[in-house]
């Protein structure tokens, strides 16, 4: 219970601004996964091993900074709308909407990372 009490008094204390920025962190972090994951998807197999730099990845990479990426991009956007909220606007239904719909794909994204690192970890 005291553990409880305490994060409430953390969370009542989070400067908006800085979740805020926070949260658009985030999302670039997210889109930057994206992007590798697209560029690893759309590079030859022969020049991924004759490149010193593309050869420590795997085939089974992509996937995972596919799904990373769309767990950071819809953390990201769930945060956003959470500090907007905190900095006095008014979240309106199709907002709070969009905020549970981002947290579900959040979810299946981190669901599908999981199975991703099991399937890894019993091919290799």
């Amino acid at each position: 219970m005291r553990l409880r009490s305490q994060a409430a008094v953390i969370l009542k204390e989070v400067n908006p601004q800085l979740f805020l920025i926070l949260s658009v962190w985030m999302l670039l972090v997210g889109l930057g996964l994206l992007a590798l994951a697209v560029y690893l998807t759309f590079k030859h197999p022969e020049e991924m091993k004759r490149s010193r730099w593309l050869r420590r990845y795997k085939d089974t990479d992509w996937a995972q900074y596919l799904a990373g990426g769309f767990v950071f991009v819809c953390f990201g956007g769930v945060l956003m709308l959470s500090s907007l909220s905190g900095l006095g606007r008014n979240l309106s239904d199709i907002e709070m909407g969009l905020g549970g719909g981002l947290l579900t794909a959040a979810a299946v994204a981190f669901i599908f990372l999981l199975i991703i690192k099991v399937v890894e970890k019993f091919n290799g």
